[in-house]
């Protein structure tokens, strides 16, 4: 709770009259805590972190808005020195939350500039030391800081770092940054240009970036350290429940306000932005290539004119792959990523397809004018085996390794048919198996054992089939086929 300004701004000495100076150039500051039902201590948290922010007190507001009216938050925002609202009508989710806390926020003083940090979330002390360079550019309606997410012993599948330390960087070089909710800050002139943050959506960090920038604002990402801290979801379903909501929000600004569409922003822009709604629609493509294998093996019906184009398509198909990984590699080492975190995405996209799926045709059913209601993913732990979350991906992996089997089983000579479509169903179950775990990550530890052994027991026994079915249909056979090179002799 300390007035000082802290010593890293770099205006020379600490004396009491460059603090009065530095303080006169400074922009005056409101952080927002939305509140929906977390517990306490998580407000608390959230709170606290605010207060410890390295920022003149008498330039900074800080206000906790409560869309549940908990009875116990008055009393404890009087007692933490900041600021309570609650509202009779909880409309528009947590945008509308937002928009009525800075209608409150600007009859306390009209901040400049506003920081949302979601409950139970935590910001680093000297994140204004390094976020105030770029307010002191007009052009900028918002910055969104680098964040790390924290797992508490849940063997969840994320892909965050990837994001963060790879893709948001490059798009902040091509001006397509976006705000991710928590820890963003937003130039309230901005905000009010636009009528306050988005509502149109199911939540509104993308959109409101998306729309800032089709009105010539623009967002820069601050990174290099994490400033922002936040518990990753605690189960599978709150995951597969958020990433939901995601979707619902990127397919509807996909199809109903198309970047291609708006003549307001450059190129590349557009393009950043489209990509997003192309990513989850690549699931519909790749969704038909990993049932392809069930019909080649159960239907017996090869897709090739010979038995030796099946193999021959490695000539081609494995330089693709090696350069895509490498690629891949390459950049990942230069953002100093784990190459896991990789591995973590695809995982993430596999187990997730049939929801991007099902989310894309919401979205058409619904329309425009119309949009799924949005519940505020929970951040309390849930016990049991989610077996419901995961039947659509638990009948494919399974059913995966009983097709591999029964390949093997018909034998039938056409080596190439089999070995290209087991392997597909062996690589796909591969990535998907870590999905399929983590859906008893919260159970008793003998049932999460068990489970675990036997997935990856399953999944063992289908790359021995694949080897029995090799060897028995004659590897060297299908080798001298693929390759063009005579191995017996």
């Amino acid at each position: 709770k300390s007035n000082k300004v802290a010593p890293l701004f770099g205006f020379g000495e600490k004396t009491e009259k460059n603090e009065i100076i530095f303080s006169s150039c400074l922009p005056r500051l409101g952080i927002i805590i939305p509140v929906c039902g977390e517990p306490v201590d998580e407000v608390r948290k959230s709170v606290f972190s605010a207060l410890a922010i390295h920022y003149p007190r008498e330039l900074t507001c800080i206000i906790v808005t409560d869309d549940r009216g908990n009875p116990n938050l008055p009393a404890l925002t009087r007692e933490w020195s900041v600021s309570y609202e609650t509202h009779p009508r909880h409309t528009e989710s947590k945008a509308g939350n937002l928009n009525r806390a800075l209608a409150k926020l600007k009859a306390m003083g009209n901040p400049e500039w506003l920081l949302v940090l979601d409950s139970g979330d935590t910001i680093t002390p000297d994140v204004m030391e390094h976020a105030i360079p770029y307010m002191t550019d007009a052009k900028i309606g918002f910055m969104q800081v680098e964040r790390r997410l924290l797992f508490k012993d849940v063997e969840l599948p994320a892909d965050f770092r990837y994001f963060y330390e790879m893709i948001l960087p490059r798009r902040d070089r091509f001006g397509s940054t976006f705000a991710c909710g928590s820890g963003a800050f937003w130039r309230t002139e901005a905000i009010d240009a636009l009528g306050g943050f988005s509502t149109w959506n199911l939540v509104e960090d993308l959109t409101t970036s998306y729309f800032l920038q089709l009105r010539g604002w623009r967002g820069r990402y601050i990174y290099g350290k994490p400033f922002h801290f936040a518990d990753y979801v605690l189960d599978l379903p709150a995951l597969v429940k958020q990433r939901w909501q995601w979707m619902i929000d990127t397919y509807r600004l996909f199809f109903w306000k198309n970047p291609f569409l708006q003549k307001t922003i450059p190129l590349v822009v557009k393009w950043d932005y489209a990509e997003l709604g192309f990513s989850y629609l690549l699931s519909f493509p790749i969704l038909i290539l990993r049932l392809m294998p069930f019909v080649i093996i159960w239907w017996h019906h090869s897709l090739f004119y010979d038995n030796c184009f099946g193999l021959s398509y490695w000539h081609y198909f494995l330089p693709l792959m090696a350069a895509r990984l490498l690629g891949e590699w390459i950049a990942l080492r230069h953002a100093n990523v784990p190459f896991r975190n990789w591995k973590r995405q695809q995982t993430l996209f596999e187990g997730l397809m049939p929801v991007y799926c099902i989310a894309a045709m919401q979205t058409l059913m619904y329309g425009p004018d119309r949009k799924p209601r949005y519940h505020v993913t929970g951040k309390v732990q849930k016990n049991g085996f989610f077996a419901k979350t995961i039947r659509i991906q638990c009948a494919w992996f399974f059913g995966a390794i009983v097709t591999v089997w029964y390949g093997y089983y018909i034998g039938d000579g056409n080596v190439p048919m089999f070995f290209m479509s087991a392997f597909w169903l062996i690589y796909s179950s591969w990535l998907l198996m870590p999905f399929i775990i983590c859906a008893a990550v919260t159970s008793s530890q003998i049932f999460y054992v068990l489970w675990k052994a036997t997935v990856i027991g399953a999944f063992s026994s289908s790359i021995c089939a694949l080897l029995l079915g090799l060897w028995k249909m004659n590897a060297i056979k299908a080798i001298n086929c693929a390759t063009g090179f005579n191995f017996n002799s």
